[in-house]
């Protein structure tokens, strides 16, 4: 007996709910084939056609249907899911407006917009969009969570704090809202909670690899975490999430010819875009480009601005990887013939370390995102130099290293810089110390000895910008943190997130920077002393709290550099005392830094060059990754092997 057309329809819907998809295709189909027009059909076929990875028909499919039925707001509402998740977050608010305007009291189509808005970066709008939702929904806690990214993303870390909390009232076990917890914490300054939190959700969920990966880089803002903690750290990461894909790694041999042919280089990250991860790969990516190389991105972001279309204009292939499995972007990685994967993310936000655990390219190196040891079995290979890596650091690297000969990035002078103004103690009769970093790099310790100097030095002023700072909430934790060592509140200057251009005006404001440690500057410190302000630093044991001594070693101004608390607290007040040597070096720092290796963008790529070859020779000849020193800048010049 042959079924009527609502019982086939019915039976569909019967097994796409029990998740039978291709029972429930079957049935759609044969919905179809009586009435080609069905518009429940059409839409519902599309559904499943996103859920299997289909886009592309999904879109045709709910097109459809919203052709035959073009006022269902769930048809339009699906249909900026689809559209949302292929990167199209124009079109995807488009449809989501859409959804609200024919339902209004729809909360889930207001949170889903609200979605798309900040995702292009439109957060105020997103923040409406959920204020909306709640108001009609409170009880949801996605809703509040995507509230709190928002709010997040606007600085206001208290606000964002308190939208986790009230998602993790309505859902304790809410994963992702406990881990934006932790990540506000951070941000914040607070990053033992933030430690605790990680923690607390690996104990019940010990497969939340971004949790653990949040876990790792925060612990690299903790004085008491040493080197070999964080190795062992990093390790554990590869041996719960990456060493179970070691099974699947293919066999990269090499074949005759190789060794002599061009190379194919490969770049991985959630960071082509204004980050500083991205200022500081665009020129060198550019150079590679510019010296003939194939370079293919893999891009792991939504977010794009101007500094993206940069990276594309490099690329001789960009691949957008958002929402692709690790497998998929593995083997679309096979099938481009990359030689040589960089990974420019570690285990900061947005990164693809999973699918790099699937040793997608013979060579995979990571360089610029991360501050330590990835931990990855599958990672071969550290770009690096002697500064970031000394040889006594080198046992608890998993990576091999590639020292570079002089610094591991070149650094682009940014064209948003305004000229570096006189030495501003001349006019205000005091000095300002500043800081630029982010609050998770300002620890108790960094207060501790930013007071000592503040007292040393009794009519200075200490100015600190970050985006956090935009709150109230915020700069009354910092002013509470000095006072307890006595600095009162009217010595303390708080600047919130601003344009490059203003943050660039704003270093130039100060006339010492007080680096931060264990983390320390990267960007900011090159932006630091491109401005004209020198930097007091205290390097540690980790890559990341070396980064500020590797620039001014490389400029040979070492003057500003501690062996420890008490030589940090005196450098800086050594340099308070004497005005005149301050004018001096700001007057003559960006001739000096234009004038080194941290410019010399060609050079830097000759060398990379040579570090490229070097390690593609050895694999070529079936030898294991070995550490390497590239010997000079030159084209083709003399590398070494230890």
């Amino acid at each position: 007996m042959s079924r009527s057309l609502p019982q086939m329809f019915s039976a569909a819907l019967e097994h796409h709910q029990a998740g039978r998809l291709e029972r429930a295709e079957t049935f759609y189909r044969r919905v179809l084939a009586a009435a080609p027009g069905h518009p429940d059909s059409l839409h519902l076929l599309g559904v499943l056609a996103h859920q299997r990875g289909r886009s592309g028909q999904a879109l045709e499919l709910i097109g459809k249907a919203i052709a035959a039925k073009g006022d269902n707001a769930v048809f339009h509402h699906n249909l900026g899911e689809v559209l949302r998740d292929g990167g199209r977050l124009d079109d995807a608010a488009v449809s989501y407006r859409r959804a609200v305007a024919l339902t209004p009291d729809w909360a889930e189509a207001h949170n889903h917009l609200g979605v798309a808005l900040q995702q292009s970066g439109q957060y105020e709008e997103a923040v409406a969009c959920y204020r909306r939702a709640l108001a009609l929904d409170p009880n949801d806690p996605s809703a509040h969570n995507n509230l709190g990214v928002a709010l997040q993303d606007l600085g206001d870390l208290a606000g964002a704090q308190e939208s986790y909390r009230r998602a993790l009232a309505l859902d304790p076990d809410y994963t992702e809202a406990a881990n934006n917890l932790g990540n506000a914490l951070k941000e914040d300054g607070r990053v033992g909670e933030a430690v605790v939190v990680y923690r607390k959700i690996l104990a019940s969920h010990p497969e939340a690899v971004m949790v653990r990966s949040n876990l790792l880089f925060s612990s690299l803002c903790l004085p008491e975490v040493s080197l070999a903690e964080h190795a062992a750290e990093a390790r554990r990461w590869d041996e719960v999430h990456a060493a179970p894909l070691r099974s699947r790694w293919p066999r990269h041999v090499a074949r005759p010819g190789d060794r002599d042919r061009p190379l194919r280089l490969g770049f991985i990250s959630g960071d082509f875009r204004r980050h500083a991860a991205g200022f500081m790969a665009i020129p060198t990516i550019e150079g590679l480009a510019a010296a003939g190389y194939s370079v293919t991105c893999y891009s792991n972001t939504l977010t794009e601005d101007a500094l993206t279309e940069r990276f594309k204009a490099a690329s001789s292939r960009w691949r957008p990887v958002v929402g692709l499995s690790d497998q998929a972007v593995a083997a679309q990685i096979r099938a481009d013939g990359i030689d040589i994967l960089v990974d420019i993310s570690g285990h900061t936000a947005q990164n693809r370390l999973l699918t790099l655990a699937l040793k997608p390219a013979p060579l995979q190196v990571t360089w610029v995102g991360y501050g330590v040891t990835t931990g990855l079995a599958a990672m071969d290979y550290w770009l690096a130099d002697r500064h970031q890596v000394p040889d006594s650091a080198e046992p608890w690297y998993q990576e091999k290293i590639i020292r570079m000969p002089d610094s591991y990035i070149c650094f682009e002078p940014p064209d948003e810089a305004p000229p570096v103004p006189p030495l501003p103690t001349l006019e205000r009769g005091h000095i300002t110390f500043g800081s630029f970093n982010f609050l998770s790099k300002i620890t108790e310790e960094a207060v501790a000895l930013w007071s000592r100097i503040l007292h040393r030095v009794p009519t200075s002023r200490l100015l600190l910008k970050a985006v956090g700072f935009n709150g109230a909430a915020t700069q009354n934790i910092l002013i509470q943190r000095f006072a307890r060592h006595g600095i009162c509140a009217e010595r303390l200057e708080f600047l919130g997130g601003s344009s490059r251009e203003r943050h660039l005006a704003a270093i130039a404001s100060v006339d010492i920077a007080l680096d931060s440690f264990p983390y320390s500057g990267g960007l900011t410190t090159l932006e630091t002393l491109w401005m004209g302000v020198t930097a007091v630093v205290w390097p540690r044991e980790t890559l990341c709290s070396r980064h500020s001594y590797g620039y001014l070693a490389t400029l040979g101004l070492t003057d500003t550099v501690a062996a420890d608390g008490d030589q940090y607290v005196e450098r800086a007040v050594a340099w308070a005392g004497d005005p005149g040597r301050l004018a001096a070096l700001r007057a003559g720092l960006r001739a000096r830094m234009l004038a080194s290796p941290l410019c010399d963008r060609a050079g830097f790529v000759a060398a990379l060059e040579q570090a490229f070859h070097l390690i593609w020779e050895r694999h070529c000849a079936g030898e294991a990754p070995r550490s390497i020193t590239v010997e000079a800048r030159a084209p083709r010049a003399t590398a070494s092997a230890t």
